[in-house]
């Protein structure tokens, strides 16, 4: 799709991530990376001042949101995932993965829709596009 939407169709491409902490954690010392294993057992690496159950609070409650611009002039689509929408834990078709869609169109400058997701209050619609099987590929590939 980034391809052909740039051959055939002039589009460029562009990717942004955003992560909004819980205002608790301001100014904590993360570290370098952490995971939150299926056990619920964190891994971390790199110094911190926070609990492993603190980091577990982070992971859990963080607002993450991954962006996926094709804009051409004044024109502009946006495919975004959320974190929450992946793992099912978004109001949407009891629990289903999906991507969410927002495009100019929709009456917002791709700078204003951008400005909106680092602080996580971003403009909704009601498109969204169903990931079929997302969280059960580890179950399919054993």
């Amino acid at each position: 799709m980034i391809f052909k939407s740039y051959t055939e169709f002039g589009y460029l491409y562009s990717r942004y991530r955003f992560e909004i902490l819980p205002p608790n954690f301001e100014g904590k010392k993360l570290p370098k990376m952490f995971n939150l294993n299926t056990g619920g057992s964190i891994e971390k690496t790199g110094e911190t001042d926070l609990t492993d159950w603190e980091i577990k609070s982070l992971i859990t409650q963080r607002k993450v949101i991954v962006p996926h611009f094709f804009e051409k002039d004044n024109v502009w689509h946006c495919f975004f995932a959320t974190y929450n929408g992946l793992y099912g834990k978004e109001n949407w078709k009891e629990g289903q993965a999906h991507y969410h869609y927002i495009s100019s169109s929709f009456g917002i400058s791709k700078d204003d829709f951008t400005a909106s997701m680092r602080t996580g209050n971003y403009k909704s619609t009601p498109i969204h596009i169903d990931l079929f099987e997302y969280r059960n590929q580890d179950e399919t590939n054993n």
